[in-house]
């Protein structure tokens, strides 16, 4: 190998080696630039997408009159969930205050595999807070495919 081809491999593998080397610190200058362009911004903020349950009061099947999330002592209280997606069976939790169970759930439901929702009369429940969990199957096994919140105010 001459001594020409020899300098110029050399060269070559300085130039990569550099290339390698200076790349972070170019990204890490252009990054701290862009940053400080931006200092002001506000924050970005993801808002969550529809939630997989509706609940409202009257209506039937798959149609709520009016969808809310905060409801009164005196509302008959609904749920909608999505497309069961050829389920046969769910169970439907509602837990209240404190962790428990609202009166009449769990409640295991067959599901008509061609439905298009998972319908659901509540009915009027004590005020708090509370989350409706729709599950895959029944007993301690079953899988959650929906979930969603509501409050009951005096």
């Amino acid at each position: 190998m001459t001594r020409w081809v020899r300098r110029g491999l050399i060269g070559i593998g300085a130039f990569l080696a550099l290339y390698v080397v200076s790349l972070p610190l170019i990204i890490g200058w252009a990054d701290s630039e862009v940053a400080k362009s931006h200092r002001n911004d506000p924050p970005a903020v993801t808002l969550p997408g529809p939630s997989p349950i509706e609940f409202g009061t009257g209506g039937t099947s798959c149609r709520l009159v009016q969808i809310g999330t905060t409801f009164t002592v005196r509302d008959t209280i609904r749920l909608v969930g999505e497309d069961p997606r050829g389920l046969s069976q769910v169970t439907i939790d509602v837990l209240g205050p404190g962790d428990g169970f609202a009166k009449g759930y769990p409640a295991v439901r067959a599901v008509d595999s061609n439905a298009l929702c998972i319908p659901e009369t509540i009915g009027s429940l004590p005020a708090g807070h509370y989350i409706a969990v729709i599950a895959e199957g029944t007993g301690p096994l079953a899988q959650t495919q929906y979930r969603g919140t509501f409050d009951v105010t005096p």
